[in-house]
């Protein structure tokens, strides 16, 4: 099935909303428009109907026919873990990783969605290297749920950190060397550390520009 030409992007963040509209023709992005919204609330109570009308708003005159629309999680509500593993194909990779993971996360698997990635084939001696990320599902449902409330229906949802690495990727194609990619946000920063175009670490730490204004 060929990509769509064009995408719409939403960030949920702590204090606002953020849509941007892109195009794409070859391998050339444009940016078409961007949005941004306020979400007023006073309480944690009103955050929920906050975070919708904020959304609702971004979303008027948004081109959504055809286009891909893509959102992603709070690094927070993801569980990272980087191991090794003995030289397998995808399915047996899932299978295993799969009963193993109750190690790994902090609680039962059966509330999680996982996903394995890849990350080096390696050799027979080392193994391969194992990217494993698991979101509690009531995290997913309530992300979808405060889109579908504004009548937006993703295509795409990822992880921030991670969409902030592939983001990286496609611009400045990750190669030799050591990248630190660093997203602060309002209340939280995503930190996302490559090196020779390999992902090695992840954390979202609870620090972001709302200490930034309140220092100064």
């Amino acid at each position: 099935m060929a990509r769509s030409k064009r995408a719409i992007g939403i960030d949920i963040g702590s204090s606002s909303v953020k849509m941007v509209e892109l195009s794409r023709s070859g391998n050339q992005v444009q940016l078409e428009r961007w949005k941004m919204a306020k979400i007023k609330a006073s309480s944690p109570d009103e955050y929920e109907t906050g975070v919708v009308k904020a959304l609702r708003e971004v979303s008027m005159g948004m081109k959504s026919k055809g286009a891909e629309i893509v959102t992603s999680l709070p690094g927070h509500e993801a569980v990272f873990k980087y191991f090794n593993r003995p030289r397998m194909d995808q399915n047996e990779l899932r299978e295993a990783v799969e009963l193993d993971a109750a190690q790994f996360i902090p609680y039962d698997v059966e509330e999680a969605v996982l996903r394995v990635e890849i990350l080096d084939e390696g050799d027979e001696a080392e193994g391969m290297r194992v990217l494993l990320v698991a979101v509690r599902i009531d995290a997913v449902d309530d992300h979808l749920r405060r889109l579908g409330d504004a009548g937006i229906v993703p295509t795409v949802v990822d992880v921030d950190s991670i969409a902030l690495a592939n983001l990286y990727e496609f611009n400045q194609q990750l190669g030799q060397g050591s990248v630190a990619l660093v997203d602060i946000g309002h209340q939280a920063t995503n930190i996302h550390f490559c090196a020779d175009g390999i992902s090695t670490f992840n954390r979202a730490v609870d620090w972001g520009g709302m200490r930034l204004t309140e220092a100064l």
